[in-house]
């Protein structure tokens, strides 16, 4: 999710076709609408902790 509460996923997961299919076509740009402002530390931890290697398959 970018800072603002737009959904975002890895660019690793685009290469799987089952997770493009099902997550990054379906879900990549949609706004959260439960994010906030207040939310906001948390979100920025799963930003610098998730994507680091390629899913598993």
């Amino acid at each position: 999710m970018t800072d603002n509460g737009t959904i975002q996923t890895s660019p690793l997961a685009a290469d799987i076709p089952e997770i493009k299919n099902y997550i990054h076509d379906k879900l990549t740009g949609r706004t959260v609408t439960w994010w906030t402002p207040n939310r906001e530390p948390y979100y920025h931890w799963h930003r610098t902790h998730t994507f680091k290697d390629v899913p598993p398959v």
